[in-house]
């Protein structure tokens, strides 16, 4: 949820006494760092139940959900009615605000700085017929004055702000006015304020229509509200809406957005739960339910964490950034300017691609999280939650740190029944982003490849597309519907698969796991598949085959039998992939032969149809490329237009021609491997630390061709690279606190733009300009802006060759 912080509005005397303010103070706390994951030992303990709600009013915490019991060391046992009040900074259980909101629960709380305004679907409070809103003095008594009248089922959410009390519920009649599921009231009487008068109704997936959450920008301008709504005054609005508040008439924005229209599970009526907008105004986050539904696949914002930007108008918007869970729920998040944190019952972040269980890029997280409010991704703050219980409902962020609330008994390996705090103090300041600027100190990688290994004869995707080479070697040819390669007959079919789950370990970690992403299969009858490669007669040739049996239809033993002949020699007979292997498995089986002046290979049938899925023919009469090691890191002064002689700065005890990518951020260079992995390394200018691994979390070779990697950069939460071979600019999040990188991959420049990032063999940015080398060994300069490049041909830096590398980057 949302902090709420008293106002402080100013009037003339001429304003009616509905008016807007034309001044309001952020009702959003900032924070200058991330809360400790340590929770503070003095809160009570909310023995069962739930609390929904916290708001934090002076020294008093009060907490509301639907509870009984509650107890707070040194002292008795109470037995709150949904409602509890404790003491902020020692949480002592208050033995004055003892207020009963019996018959219903508390969902939603607000102050003026001084009184408490509750709402919920209770229907009486301090056994009195107070149904569904109240406010409260210092000392738990309901100001009868204030009388909001409301009529309907409950009231969900509740802002403070511009001297009004906005509320959001299910109701048909608020403040003595017809109001429908919305209402901003006078704070001292309960009427509702007549400039405000926008009607929230239809329903998304049935149930009941209803405003569920609302938050107001700290400018008092915009508020945002979600709920189980389809039409906000007259215009379409599903599931989200945002209000103009600035003028003495409310109104209903142009911002809307289609991307909540979309079912999610059919149990839910509506799938958002929560909003927040952040301390500065300039965005505001949202939280979801609704389990998985293809997730990034699919495009839907099921059982996620998105961001929305404010200050725009119109259709169509989108989220900056979403993060998915995996099939779990978001019930709370906030946003305080560091972090966005989000609480609920799931267990993962970063987890895009499968439901209910961990899949490539996840990141346990369990119940509770800090995301980085630039890409999404979790930080490092991961206090935990052993039991998540049904989940958090409530964050609450405040000068002095965040207010959790829940339905379990602990969190941060610590009992806390329900209610639990994370002080700031000794929490973690991130790092703030200082982009390199020219002129300074330009470091290369030294290069693995001095050309391409002439060892490697030919390599053939059967089926699939043209896949970059993971060494240096020559790429994998394509030969798919529309690029058919020369080499074999027709008469052959295609099928594609998803990401093949694992590969035997006779596949080389040069072979990208792509290559079992398709197959090629020849159907009964007609001519029986056949390749023909030429190779000069009398060369000795390794024949490389590549299997896996990926249809569930022939998933078992004996289900697809065929042979394989090489040259006129049978060389698989009967050959059984699942027998041999297993289904959905990668294998690679190698053979011997000397060419006659063309390699034949041959498929026969047996039982079902034969099948390949790639090919490839080494030279074993060529040594494979080989380069000693280069413990060293080339140095040179650059001001963008001139580089001074390159001199060499030792590493003792690191070779980076393994390193497949490297950059400089926040005092560390980061590196993709030719292990597959990732590493870091601290970086001052002239010692470079021990290596540090990184993880990958579960990201596979197909989501992230690690071997693959030319060139590399960060920006802003995004890792920008290069791939052997491919002619796009790739990019995927990153956030360097954690070191984390994003499960997904988006294009930041297409192929078509001219540029010809495949060729790039080392790369930086640096004052706004891409520097990146190339394998013709020159140095090339591309504009850059807005987080892609300039249209256009790169302009030629430096002509004398010298400076293709393995990684670059500028340190200031």
């Amino acid at each position: 949820m949302r902090r709420h912080t008293p106002l402080v509005v100013v009037l003339t005397a001429m304003a009616t006494q509905f008016a807007p303010a034309t001044q309001a103070n952020a009702v959003q706390v900032p924070h200058a760092a991330i809360v400790s994951s340590n929770p503070a030992d003095f809160t009570p303990d909310i023995t069962k139940g739930q609390v929904n709600a916290i708001v934090v009013v002076g020294n008093l915490v009060v907490a509301g959900g639907s509870f009984n019991h509650a107890t707070f060391a040194g002292g008795p046992d109470v037995a709150p009615v949904n409602i509890l009040g404790f003491d902020a900074t020692t949480g002592a259980i208050s033995t004055t605000f003892k207020p009963k909101m019996a018959n219903g629960r508390v969902y939603a709380l607000a102050t003026d700085g001084t009184n408490t305004f509750v709402g919920g679907t209770f229907t009486k409070t301090n056994g009195k017929p107070l149904p569904y809103l109240v406010k409260l003095d210092p000392a738990g008594k309901a100001i009868t004055t204030f009388a909001p009248t409301i009529t309907g089922t409950g009231v969900y959410d509740l802002v403070y702000a511009n001297g009004l009390l906005y509320a959001g519920g299910a109701f048909s009649n608020a403040g003595g006015l017809g109001r429908t599921n919305f209402v901003a009231l006078d704070p001292s009487t309960g009427l509702a304020a007549p400039g405000v008068s926008i009607p929230f109704t239809g329903t998304h997936n049935g149930g009941v229509s209803r405003v569920a959450k609302i938050d107001v920008s700290p400018n008092g301008s915009t508020l945002v509200a979600v709920g189980n709504f389809t039409n906000v005054g007259g215009n379409p609005r599903d599931q989200i809406a945002l209000l103009d508040l600035a003028g003495a008439t409310a109104s209903v924005s142009t911002w809307s957005t289609q991307r909540f229209t979309n079912a999610c599970n059919s149990v839910f009526d509506t799938y958002i739960r929560d909003i927040d907008i952040s301390p500065d105004g300039s965005y505001f986050a949202v939280g979801t339910t609704g389990s998985f539904m293809g997730g990034a696949n699919a495009g839907v914002l099921c059982d996620s964490v998105s961001r929305w930007e404010l200050g725009r108008t119109g259709p169509s918007q989108q989220p900056t950034w979403v993060d998915y869970a995996g099939g779990d729920t978001t019930f709370s998040v906030a946003a305080t300017g560091t972090a966005i944190y989000a609480g609920g019952h799931f267990r993962w972040f970063n987890n895009p691609y499968a439901g209910d269980t961990p899949g490539p890029g996840y990141v346990r997280r369990r119940g509770i999280a800090a995301l980085d409010p630039v890409n999404g991704l979790p930080f490092s703050w991961d206090p935990g939650r052993e039991q998540l219980g049904k989940g958090v409902f409530s964050l609450v962020g405040t000068a002095d740190g965040l207010w959790v609330g829940s339905d379990t008994d602990t969190i941060g390996h610590e009992i806390h029944g329900r209610v639990a705090f994370f002080p700031l103090a000794g929490g973690k300041t991130v790092p703030p982003e200082t982009p390199a600027v020219v002129p300074g100190d330009l470091y290369s990688v030294p290069g693995a490849c001095s050309g391409t290994d002439a060892s490697i004869l030919y390599r053939v995707d059967a089926a699939g597309p043209a896949l970059a080479p993971l060494d240096c070697g020559p790429g994998w040819a394509a030969d798919s519907g529309t690029t058919n390669s020369p080499y074999r007959n027709g008469g052959s079919s295609t099928a594609s698969w998803s990401s093949v789950p694992a590969v035997n370990a006779n596949v080389p970690a040069t072979t990208p796991s792509q290559i079992f992403d398709s197959e090629r299969w020849d159907p009964s009858g007609g001519t029986e598949m056949q390749w023909n490669f030429p190779v000069p007669a009398g060369t000795n040739v390794q024949v490389r085959l590549y299997f896996a049996n990926r249809c569930t239809c022939t998933n078992t033993v004996g289900k697809r039998v065929f042979n394989v002949g090489i040259e006129g020699s049978t060389v698989l007979n009967h050959f059984d992939i699942v027998a041999d292997t297993g289904s959905d498995k990668g294998t690679m089986k190698a053979f011997p032969v000397t060419s006659d002046g063309t390699i034949t290979i041959d498929f026969t049938h047996v039982v079902e149809n034969p099948l390949i899925n790639g090919i490839e023919l080494i030279n074993t009469d060529v040594p494979p490329q080989t380069q000693g090691a280069a413990e060293y890191l080339l140095h040179r002064t650059f001001d963008g237009t001139a580089a001074g002689a390159p001199s060499q700065l030792a590493t003792t005890g690191t070779d980076w021609t393994r390193a497949r990518g490297s950059w400089l951020t926040n005092g560390r260079i980061y590196s993709f491997w030719d292990d597959g992995r990732f590493y870091s390394r601290s970086f001052n200018g002239t010692t470079v630390g021990s290596s540090r691994l990184e993880f990958l979390h579960s990201l596979t070779t197909s989501q992230l061709p690690v071997l693959a990697v030319t060139g590399t950069f960060y920006e802003n939460g995004r890792l920008y690279y290069t791939l052997r071979g491919d002619d796009r600019l790739l990019y995927r999040y990153f956030t360097p606190e954690s070191g984390i990188l994003g499960a997904e991959t988006y294009v930041a420049s297409p192929a078509t733009d001219g540029i010809g990032w495949g060729q790039v063999r080392g790369m930086t940015l640096a004052s706004g300009t891409v520097y990146a080398a190339k394998a013709d060994g020159n140095l090339y300069a591309v504009g850059w802006t807005n987080g892609a490049p300039v249209a256009g041909s790169p302009t030629l830096v430096d002509g004398t060759g010298g400076w293709a590398a393995q990684g670059m980057f500028v340190r200031s």
